[in-house]
């Protein structure tokens, strides 16, 4: 999974957003975005539950 996700982070420019779909849809799921968020690979910006 390693190679997958820094294959991915080479597609998108540094500080673009990327929805958690977008995430899913190139094979990184929803647990698997959450422990990258821990980890600090990726930032949080809100949540559509906030709005």
């Amino acid at each position: 999974m390693a190679t997958k996700v820094n294959q991915l982070w080479q597609q998108i420019p540094h500080g673009a957003v990327v929805t958690t779909a977008w995430l899913e849809a190139h094979g990184i799921s929803s647990n698997h975005a959450a422990k990258l968020t821990e980890a600090g690979w990726l930032k949080r910006l809100g949540r559509t539950s906030d709005l």
